[in-house]
């Protein structure tokens, strides 16, 4: 799986499902996959193709003002707060960093 995905990708993942019990709360369970098998759902970053429909409108966003909260937005739209938009756009950051310096290899 290492290198084979990235961030936002779909993945299925085949694997058992386990309780991890709360010791403060007896009555909650904590729930959390033990992955035997993950498989790439999407495409491969190299496989995927740009139309000219897409170009556009990638060009239009990057003239955006306000293209990092669009962008964070997308990431995890069900999280709401300033604290979690903050964290969304650190991420946006942090995975625009990691694409630069990959490229340059």
């Amino acid at each position: 799986m290492e290198r084979k995905t990235l961030p936002g990708i779909r993945v299925k993942i085949y694997g058992i499902v386990k309780e991890l019990k709360n010791s403060n709360f007896k009555a909650i369970l904590d729930l959390y996959i033990d992955a035997i098998y993950i498989e790439p759902v999407d495409k491969d970053v190299e496989d995927i193709s740009i139309s000219p429909e897409d170009e556009r409108k990638i060009k239009e966003l990057a003239k955006s003002a306000d293209v990092l909260r669009l962008i964070a937005s997308s990431i995890a739209p069900g999280l709401y707060g300033k604290h979690y938009e903050i964290i969304e756009k650190s991420n946006c950051i942090t995975i625009g960093i990691w694409w630069k310096k990959k490229k340059k290899c």
